[in-house]
């Protein structure tokens, strides 16, 4: 067994050994070839010894990396280049010869290699081999391109494409060329992807070269390849990643009309899920979102609304769709969006039906966003609140979030009246205000609600159908006086507190129900003792006086 391992391991390192004098002996001889006749020789056996004739293609090529064959491959393409372009034979094999190298370069050393071929190597090679007129030969051409996609796949190749300015606009043409052959135009768009990934610190000089995005976006309209569209869709995405990026983008109404196309249109989804995240990278930027509402007449949002219903596509899908569909309905935006009633509908129906979480809790804020600037003059405003009352009941929507929305809502006067009227939201709003496991933020909001509703006469009656409400507001006028543990906004729930006791007693019916609890003159007297609010304090003595009367 020993002997046998010995030979295995003595075999392998003749046979190593041996590959490495054939790499050199393939380099030596093209180093030495004098005539055309010679270098094609040469170039023709470099060729097969990666090919696999001597031995394991991927290790024959690391040797002959090792040989630096890719440095002296450059020196002579930039002699053939030079002396004629009528050697079309010697330049497409030397391409070739490249492009299998990179190919086959260990990934340990894909970085290095890529170091190789410097900037001159892009500016002369893409000069004369990537010409901008029609008539280019299509070897050189396709082979070129090959050769700046294998560079383009590491970071260092990307960067030394994008510093070759003339490189760069040489493929800006070949998308511009309408006649350009597909192969063609899926190799220049995936250096355009590769460079777009790993040129991080460039993608604003990438965006802002002329005719770039005009050319990128106008590939939608001109093919139907799901190959090219894929790469067009990436390069898109990568692009908006970059916060600096995002302005030009928006502004190019190639790029949101090539966007919206290829998400409804295309059924590929590594398309769609490109298209929306870059659109969601461009509506974080609050700026932009007016103008993604308002292009093509609204047709992102028809494009959204189809891609966020249940089982009609890929989680995946629906879950980048409805978070762009909750960034869109944002704060300045929302009023575009809130008033569509199909919208609002859909939203509810992922808030049950869908299995998923994070886009059932996407749906919920999107739905609340919307439904904050709603006004009781929307035809289906009692049954939104009663959407609300059902999701807080199935625990659905946070406390926070309840309490946030209907003191938005109750913000609108003309909303206050219908909301009085809703005894199980009054009736939550005080259990949240009221309940110390509630947190601050939706304890101020419970309460904020309740005082903004109390302040208008005609709900003042109202009001006082729920059941809890007077407690709610005695607990939270007291919390301050017995020394309960101290919120942030504690004072200021007890102020809302006082001051909506203060509103509900002004109404002479609401005064023996409220008498009725037994702490709420003890709270009001305490209150009126310790308060340097000598307003308040003549407004609670007064109420004081008018409770004792219908004790």
């Amino acid at each position: 067994m020993k002997n046998q391992d010995e030979n295995r391991r003595r075999n392998k390192i003749e046979n190593t050994n041996s590959q490495v004098l054939i790499a050199r002996r393939l380099v030596t001889d093209l180093h030495g070839a004098l005539s055309g006749h010679d270098r094609l020789i040469a170039l023709y056996h470099l060729t097969q010894g990666v090919s696999g004739k001597c031995g394991d293609a991927s290790v024959m090529a690391f040797y002959l990396l090792e040989e630096r064959l890719l440095p002296a491959l450059v020196l002579h393409l930039h002699a053939v280049v030079q002396r004629s372009q009528s050697k079309s034979d010697e330049t497409a094999q030397i391409l070739h010869l490249m492009d299998i190298l990179l190919k086959l370069c260990p990934r340990h050393l894909q970085e290095q290699v890529s170091l190789d071929l410097n900037t001159h190597f892009f500016d002369f090679a893409s000069a004369e081999l990537l010409p901008q007129h029609r008539d280019c030969q299509l070897p050189h051409l396709l082979l070129m391109l090959s050769v700046l996609h294998s560079c383009s796949a590491t970071a260092s190749g990307s960067q030394q494409i994008l510093q070759s300015r003339i490189t760069l606009m040489r493929i800006i043409s070949i998308m511009k060329n309408e006649e350009i052959s597909d192969d063609c135009l899926l190799e220049a768009l995936n250096i355009v992807k590769n460079i777009s990934y790993f040129g991080e610190n460039h993608r604003l000089y990438l965006v802002s070269l002329h005719e770039f995005l005009s050319s990128l976006s106008s590939l939608t309209s001109r093919s139907v390849s799901e190959s090219i569209l894929e790469r067009v869709s990436a390069v898109l995405r990568n692009l908006a990643v970059d916060p600096e990026c995002r302005k030009l983008l928006t502004q190019s109404a190639g790029v949101l009309r090539s966007l919206i196309k290829m998400m409804g249109t295309c059924f590929n989804h590594v398309i769609i899920k490109n298209c929306l995240k870059a659109l969601i990278c461009l509506a974080m930027e609050t700026e932009s979102v007016v103008t993604l509402l308002y292009h093509g007449n609204g047709q992102l949002m028809d494009v959204i609304k189809r891609l966020v219903r249940v089982n009609h596509n890929h989680t995946s899908i629906r879950k980048r769709a409805m978070r762009l569909l909750r960034l869109l309905a944002k704060q300045k935006s929302v009023h575009l969006v809130a008033y569509d009633n199909d919208l609002l509908d859909l939203l509810s129906n992922v808030v049950k039906e869908d299995q998923h979480d994070e886009i059932r809790q996407e749906a919920i804020e999107a739905f609340t966003n919307c439904i904050a600037v709603v006004t009781s003059s929307a035809p289906n405003y009692k049954s939104v609140l009663n959407q609300l009352v059902e999701w807080i009941n199935q625990r659905s929507i946070s406390p926070e979030m309840f309490a946030c929305v209907i003191k938005d809502q109750a913000s609108f006067p003309e909303n206050s009246f219908v909301l009085a009227e809703q005894t199980k939201i009054i009736d939550i709003l005080s259990q949240i205000a009221v309940n110390v496991d509630s947190p601050p933020s939706a304890r101020y909001d419970a309460c904020h609600s309740l005082w903004l509703l109390a302040k208008e006469k005609e709900n003042q009656v109202k009001l006082m159908t729920s059941h809890f409400i007077v407690g709610s507001l005695v607990r939270n006028a007291a919390d301050f006086l017995d020394g309960l543990e101290e919120m942030d906004n504690s004072t200021s729930c007890r102020e809302r507190a006082i001051e909506t006791i203060v509103y509900l007693a002004q109404c002479r019916s609401n005064r023996k129900t409220m008498v009725s609890h037994d702490k709420l003159l003890q709270v009001l007297i305490q209150f009126a003792s310790t308060t340097h609010d000598y307003r308040m304090k003549d407004q609670v003595k007064e109420v004081i006086l008018w409770l004792v009367q219908e004790a």
